[in-house]
């Protein structure tokens, strides 16, 4: 409860925990359309609240502050989030990803992982197994 009472009482930041599950979230919208290339990743990650706390505290994030000072916008910090996941992505055969042209695309797999809320891990294993 004293949790919540420093929230209200503006003493407490509240962080993203988007980083956590960050491969399934790209996914989604990879499968979705939004994502076609790497470039739309990171303005697609642009607009989120991770972001934000990531140029704010970026401690939090295993971000260091020499990260934060040489690259103030933080794109290259988002440009290698996004990257990573998409390579995790594509050795998951969940999506292709074309290194040439940055673009990314879904597989079946990745589209049944997402519509139906399937875990990037869970499937994972599966297609290791399968």
């Amino acid at each position: 409860m004293d949790e919540y009472v420093k929230m209200m009482q503006n003493k407490t930041f509240v962080e993203s925990h988007l980083d956590q599950g960050l491969d399934n979230c790209i996914n989604a919208e990879i499968a979705a359309g939004t994502i076609t290339t790497i470039s739309e990743g990171v303005q697609w990650l642009k607009k989120s609240y991770l972001y934000h706390r990531i140029i704010k505290n970026p401690h939090h994030y295993q971000v260091s502050r020499t990260e934060i000072q040489n690259d103030p916008s933080g794109h290259m910090i988002l440009l290698e989030k996004v990257t990573n996941c998409v390579e995790s992505l594509n050795r998951a055969r969940l999506i292709r990803y074309n290194r040439d042209t940055e673009q990314v695309y879904s597989t079946d797999m990745g589209r049944i992982a997402s519509n139906y809320y399937i875990n990037v891990e869970t499937m994972s294993y599966f297609m290791a197994n399968l």
